[in-house]
């Protein structure tokens, strides 16, 4: 299987529950149709019918008034109302009562009978309702008072509920064809809606797992990809064999300087393009970082994955012409086997990169990674494994390296140094943890954990009135983190920490990671009041242009200028340079490495701002004495010309 995973998980139930909660909507919107439309026709009905009973019994008083006026009569003309009953009041029951004669037509139950004497008793009303234990009637009453006549007609609700029953058959047709309609519609726009969404998150999907240069899948989908891979496999079956190449651009950072960081982009792409064409069915390339490609090669023998890195090494070779200049380029490649290798994605990765570092220091176009060139591979194999436990417990201690001011002795900030004590190993050195670490996918939590405690530690001094900013180092790769500047953020709101109290630092060859990316990072730190700092200057190729792109504040040259200052006229010059330089475009100068008198006068004489080194102090826990005392003295005696510490 491909390396293919989504790096966004798609929500497989968007679309039923897009369906399910629009087909309630329209059965909600139907019943709601059909329960208002009962109702108004119900009360509609009842109005008609009680109009109708009001105008039946009306007309009988009239009736009878009128056959009163016209004829002499010594009581009730019994024939004509009989004669009336029988032919418009067949189906209602009459009491009809004139000069205190009473007269009834139809039968009215004894209870009916006695809700109607109570209502001719008391007088209220012309119609209504009464319910009995066996029937519902309608009753309305008419009086004539120029002959005392009064009428009190009472009608069975069966008629109105035959007329409710035909409205209820029209109105179930009606709503079958609406909620119908409604359906349709519902499904119709959740298919619609659906559509759009998978469609947004597969376009989000997309940007977060690739290369914003080149359009490649990136390095967090790469690992995405691996441990789907492994989660995916079969553990009853053999492992499916595969192959991890890791290519680096030889003397990258030449081109960066010749054709400037616009024409090493183009590079890189044109080179992406050339592998995209390269790549076999359920192979992947994938952008490492910076110049570094890498590639999983999925069901293939030795022979054809070497057949497949040559290829990618003879494409590379071939001349790419950029803004004029025409550059054959030089790759390394360095594979790692699996499962003959490593089992898991880190350890897979960390043996590709042994074999990539292997061979650019036998310059060979590529090698297999061989156990015998990993020194201490199975002790890195174990700590590797251990680091997310040693993150999630907080194993890693910080200590603080001072910063000294050359021109008055006073300590101007500290560095944050992470050490980790392993519980049976001792002290485990920074340049054998810090590429574990970053080999996996712990890097950010890493990070995360030595920001928490400097800030802390800044907040901690503070109460106790010490303002000292503290520098933290970051990774590259923490660059790639897009929550790295809020996490920060909610850190020193949380704190309640001036922002001017961290900064941080990268090395020059981590800018190199991605230039771009490094400015947009490092211009959002600035803007939060985030001093930035430059580690190792003057170690690559483009130094100069970074003063010129990068929004910086401090530059920390490298020990390599400061070892030979006293004594080599040259590194003295370059130097001096390199301060004037910085200085003119407004950066702090500190030199790295500083440990004998004799350098740090050299430096406070070239003007240079800071210095740190064990001339000054070694890397301190925050309670040693040593660093306590150096909160003590304003301006200890050792920045000056006598070297004696006081």
């Amino acid at each position: 299987m491909a390396l293919q995973p989504l790096l966004l998980a798609t929500d497989s139930g968007l679309k039923p529950r897009i369906i399910f909660g629009s087909l309630g909507l329209a059965v909600i919107v139907s019943l709601i149709f059909i329960a208002v439309a009962y109702r108004l026709s119900t009360e509609l009905g009842l109005d008609v019918q009680t109009e109708s009973v009001e105008t039946r019994a009306k007309t009988l008083v009239h009736s009878l008034e009128f056959d009163a006026e016209n004829h002499t009569h010594q009581g009730l003309n019994t024939s004509y109302l009989e004669h009336l009953v029988a032919q418009n009041f067949i189906d209602a029951s009459i009491l009809v009562t004139w000069k205190g004669q009473t007269k009834q037509y139809g039968q009215i139950p004894a209870d009916a009978l006695a809700a109607k004497m109570n209502l001719m008793k008391n007088g209220e009303g012309k119609s209504g309702l009464i319910e009995t234990s066996s029937q519902t009637y309608m009753w309305a009453r008419a009086r004539s008072y120029n002959i005392e006549l009064s009428v009190f007609l009472l009608t069975p609700v069966d008629v109105f509920t035959k007329g409710l029953n035909a409205i209820s058959k029209r109105l179930m047709f009606v709503s079958f064809i609406t909620l119908w309609v409604a359906i349709w519609g519902a499904l119709s726009l959740s298919a619609i809606i659906s559509k759009r969404f998978e469609t947004i998150n597969t376009r989000l999907r997309d940007a977060a797992s690739r290369d914003n240069l080149t359009g490649l899948y990136n390095r967090a989908y790469m690992l995405e990809a691996f441990e789907a891979r492994l989660l995916t496999q079969d553990k009853n079956q053999a492992p499916s064999p595969g192959a991890f190449l890791l290519m680096g651009i030889n003397k990258f950072k030449e081109i960066n300087e010749t054709i400037g960081n616009i024409g090493a982009d183009e590079c890189l792409k044109l080179l992406a393009l050339k592998f995209s064409k390269l790549v076999r069915p359920y192979s992947v390339v994938y952008r490492y970082g910076g110049d570094e490609f890498a590639c999983w090669i999925e069901g293939a023998n030795e022979q054809q994955i070497q057949t497949i890195a040559q290829s990618f090494v003879a494409a590379a070779n071939e001349a790419i012409t950029v803004k004029g200049w025409t550059f054959n380029l030089s790759l390394s490649a360095g594979i790692a086997l699996f499962p003959r290798d490593a089992m898991d994605s880190k350890d897979i990765i960390h043996c590709a990169d042994i074999a990539l570092q292997d061979a650019k220091r036998s310059r060979q176009a590529l090698l297999f990674y061989n156990p015998e060139y990993d020194e201490n591979t199975q002790l890195k194999a174990l700590l590797r494994n251990q680091v997310p436990g040693a993150i999630a417990r907080a194993d890693f201690s910080m200590f603080f390296q001072p910063k000294i001011d050359l021109a008055t002795g006073a300590i101007a900030g500290v560095e944050a140094l992470a050490r980790w004590h392993h519980p049976t190993l001792g002290n485990i050195p920074p340049d054998v943890f810090i590429p574990l670490v970053e080999q996996g996918r712990e890097i950010n939590a890493f990070s995360r954990l030595m920001l928490h405690t400097a800030i802390q530690q800044a907040k901690s001094w503070q109460l106790e009135g010490k303002y000292l900013p503290i520098a933290v180092n970051l990774s590259p790769y923490n660059l790639l983190d897009n929550q790295l500047v809020e996490f920060i953020q909610s850190e020193l709101d949380a704190a309640d920490l001036a922002p001017e109290l961290l900064a941080v630092e990268l090395t020059e060859s981590a800018t190199m990671f991605d230039v771009n990316l490094a400015q947009r990072v490092f211009t959002e730190l600035r803007d939060m009041g985030i001093k930035i700092s430059i580690d190792d200057f003057g170690t690559g190729m483009s130094s100069m242009s970074y003063l010129q792109i990068l929004p910086i504040d401090c530059v920390k040259l490298d020990r390599s200028f400061i070892e030979n200052i006293q004594t080599d006229k040259v590194a003295h010059a370059i130097v001096s340079c390199m301060v004037s330089l910085c200085h003119t475009l407004g950066k702090i100068v500190v030199a790295e490495g500083v440990e004998t008198e004799s350098q740090s006068r050299a430096l406070r004489e070239i003007g240079c701002d800071q210095a740190q080194g064990y001339l000054f102090a070694r890397p301190l826990r925050v309670n040693d004495k040593e660093l306590i005392d150096w909160f003590r003295t304003e301006v200890p005696a050792i920045a000056m010309d006598t070297g004696n510490r006081a």
